[in-house]
């Protein structure tokens, strides 16, 4: 058992920082929310501030206009104003004309809102995804830091339920109705102030038990997206044409159906459950309704037949009473709402906030040349438990050609990552030119690297744009043209070929290469950025023996005048390389040229004999 680095923190304190971490991510109140959301607001579209403004103030004008009016018409018709003709006439078409405006206002700011609260949403979903663009690797590589993205993004995307649309709607809406109700009950305590007691106390009960609902909702609100997420991966599992042949052949569609209804029997159980807990508050709900404003009306009617009121004023009270429930139902409902918004806003802000590792308060020059590369005591652990690299220490000189070579997990990979500096060691130093590498700042440092990685990244941008990986612009057609040649693909240089996408998916005439198009595409990538250090990682996984030795054979001869690295996993492919690293255990284990270590006979000798006598057999029974 080899030793663990004696400088990491130890797992139990690794853990502890790790909940520590999550535990300050994503828990902003509610009020924080709203400030973020109106300081957003504020700043961006303060037009959209002032429809919000102007809707809230129609929305209390407008019912308050809908219950004195008929008080006022009842007053004209049975004569208990003192009016003439001519005034009465003037008098409602004053109050007509001012509810025309009310009303219009409400329109028009209502109308102008959706458009403008929409742009909040497209720009918070804007920042989201420029955020996992350019956030540090191990976010966007690392499983919580993909959910982060998954659980903003869909936010986001979720139209008017997005958090930010309705943030914005619960708020007006609260704002509303809580000014309403303070209208309402000013009027109804000129009646009895003991009306407003009950009518508050029986409204309570109400949002108790709509608060009861509520919480039980969200209780199990994540058990029932778990099975959402495996319904929908059994659905698109069932829908990849890559799995098609298989169930067809082997006749799984019953299989397939049988798991995704005994997943959809568990879905539906919740959500039976959720809607018998919405039905018994929806159930009180009605009764205290009937309790409360029957009781409100009782009173009001015994106050008429005594004569204590009168027609106008029965008619006020009474359309008081009817609205004061509802503005206590929209507080109560629109508030449980805002809550779950701002549960959802910390998914985008806790993404947001995910901060990046900054560069050296005082940053070295970057190493001019081809600079030497040494790995020295370097360990490093992705769970902060386990060593992918325990203590290893190796070097390159300027202009050597140098293989990693070992059996998957090794930390091969992991190697070019904390080269390239998209990870840093948990301790140990790795020198770039004799400079230690944590020093320089994060752009010198990718400046020196031209890595062609193992997975093939294309993107749905030009040819011309796919190899110099700038914008059109900024690109040297020529020098792509040059690259393209020199790596194989110059006959796709020529007739606009350089400005057709690198994809199907956005355009009809979209190019479409091979496996092996696809390598020389990326070898001439690494030739456009022309680094002193070139990286080649395992990119040739997918193709066959020959294919693979053509390709390093190929990279190797473009490479000529770099420092090179090259790691495969088929040790035939790096015998050209000036020496060869076995790495197991974390550590480099044999050293030497390929014919020297497979003189030594040791793993590597045995290695080598495993795949050729493979590929021998492969090729014999082919």
């Amino acid at each position: 058992m080899q030793e663990n680095c004696t400088s990491n923190p130890s797992p139990k304190e690794r853990r502890k920082a790790k909940r520590a971490s999550q535990s300050r991510a994503g828990t902003h109140g509610i009020w924080d929310n709203i400030g973020y959301l109106l300081r957003n607001i504020a700043r961006r579209y303060p037009a959209l501030l002032c429809m919000m403004v102007v809707e809230i103030a129609a929305g209390v004008a407008a019912p308050a206009f809908g219950i004195y009016l008929p008080k006022l018409a009842a007053d004209l018709a049975l004569g208990q104003t003192a009016l003439a003709p001519a005034q009465t006439a003037l008098l409602l078409g004053g109050v007509a004309f001012i509810m025309a405006v009310v009303y219009g206002a409400r329109d028009i700011a209502g109308r102008g809102k959706y458009m403008h609260y929409n742009f909040v949403r497209q720009d918070l979903a804007h920042e989201v995804y420029y955020k996992s663009l350019e956030c540090d690797f191990p976010v966007v590589e690392r499983a919580e830091g993909q959910a982060w993205f998954a659980r903003a993004q869909m936010t986001l995307l979720n139209g008017d339920w997005s958090c930010t649309s309705r943030m914005v709607v619960a708020l007006m809406t609260i704002a509303t109705s809580t000014l309403s109700f303070l209208l309402y009950s000013g009027i109804l305590a000129t009646l009895n102030p003991l009306i407003v007691v009950l009518l508050l106390g029986l409204s309570a009960l109400n949002s108790l038990a709509l608060r009861y609902a509520r919480r039980y909702s969200l209780a199990r609100r994540e058990e029932a997206a778990v099975l959402e997420n495996r319904l929908g991966y059994v659905e698109e599992e069932a829908r990849d044409v890559r799995a098609g042949k298989d169930i067809r052949l082997y006749g799984m569609a019953g299989w397939f159906t049988a798991l995704r209804e005994r997943l959809m029997d568990d879905y539906s159980q919740v959500r039976r459950d959720i809607a018998a807990r919405d039905f018994r508050a929806a159930l009180v709900d009605a009764l205290l309704l009937l309790l409360r404003d029957g009781a409100a009306y009782a009173y009001l009617i015994y106050q008429a037949t005594q004569g204590r009121i009168g027609a106008g004023d029965f008619v006020l009270y009474a359309g008081a009473i009817a609205g004061f429930g509802g503005f206590i139902s929209g507080i109560v409902g629109q508030f449980g709402l805002l809550q779950d918004a701002s549960e959802r806003m910390n998914d985008v802000r806790s993404f947001l906030e995910q901060s990046n590792a900054p560069d050296p308060a005082d940053p070295l020059p970057p190493p001019q040349g081809m600079p030497s590369i040494e790995f020295r005591d370097v360990c490093f652990s992705y769970d902060g438990e386990h060593n992918v690299l325990d203590h290893l220490s190796f070097s390159l000189v300027p202009g050597e050609r140098l293989a990693l070579v070992g059996v998957n997990g090794a930390g091969k990979t992991t190697i070019v990552k904390l080269l390239c500096g998209l990870y840093a060691p948990d301790s140990g130093t790795i020198l770039l030119g004799g400079v230690d590498a944590a020093r320089l700042r994060r752009a010198d440092r990718f400046a020196l690297f031209s890595p062609v990685f193992q997975d093939v990244a294309l993107f749905p941008f030009s040819l011309a744009e796919n190899v110099s990986l700038r914008p059109m612009w900024e690109t040297d057609l020529a020098r792509a043209a040059n690259c393209l040649t020199r790596a194989g693909l110059g006959a796709c240089t020529g007739d606009g070929g350089l400005a057709r996408p690198v994809s199907r998916e956005i355009s009809d005439d979209g190019w479409n290469f091979s496996g092996g198009e696809q390598q020389k595409l990326l070898l001439a990538r690494a030739l456009y950025k022309d680094a002193p250090i070139m990286v080649l990682d395992e990119p040739t996984s997918a193709l066959d023996p020959i294919a693979e030795s053509q390709t390093y054979e190929q990279f190797d001869l473009l490479a000529r005048g770099k420092t090179a690295l090259y790691i495969s996993h088929r040790l035939a492919s790096t015998r050209f390389c000036d020496r060869v690293l076995l790495i197991s255990g974390g550590r480099v284990q044999e050293e030497g040229t390929h014919e020297s270590l497979l003189r030594a006979g040791g793993e590597y000798a045995h290695m080598f004999q495993v795949q050729s006598q493979y590929y021998q057999k492969g090729a014999e029974e082919a």
